[in-house]
């Protein structure tokens, strides 16, 4: 299997509202995102699963401003955490409506809900804290 075909499947599904991931039917590890093998026992006996949507923030942080794209200024202030997916991996991911890094941290674990969103020309998955 080539990459092509994974990263088409996976930036369609973005386009329908999922978050895919692909799953090892072999050692069960979960790999996002999708590649061609696994991760962890590089067997390419991969399944495509959906990804939950809501999440755990486990740390987030400043994101340096040469990460900020120009479109995801407008979603500003935002920060670089760390993510627990319940059915997926922890991931880092942009956490929109972060200001106050110290505060926030205090706070963890937080309740989080990953939003797909259009920026510059593909559609990417950020998290936004709910309150």
């Amino acid at each position: 299997m080539t990459f092509e075909p994974i990263v088409k499947t996976y930036y369609d599904a973005l386009e329908d509202g999922k978050i895919m991931a692909k799953k090892c039917r072999h050692c069960g590890k979960i790999t996002y995102p999708p590649m061609p093998v696994c991760q962890e026992c590089s067997k390419a006996d991969l399944e495509w699963i959906e990804l939950e949507k809501e999440a755990e923030l486990l740390h987030v942080g400043p994101l340096a401003d040469h990460f900020i794209w120009e479109k995801m200024k407008q979603y500003a202030p935002i920060g670089w955490g760390e993510v627990r997916i319940p059915n997926g991996p922890d991931i880092s991911a942009v956490v929109i409506g972060v200001d106050d890094y110290e505060n926030v941290n205090k706070r963890l674990p937080l309740k989080v809900e990953a939003e797909i969103v259009q920026d510059d020309g593909f559609k990417t998955v950020v998290y936004r804290i709910k309150e």
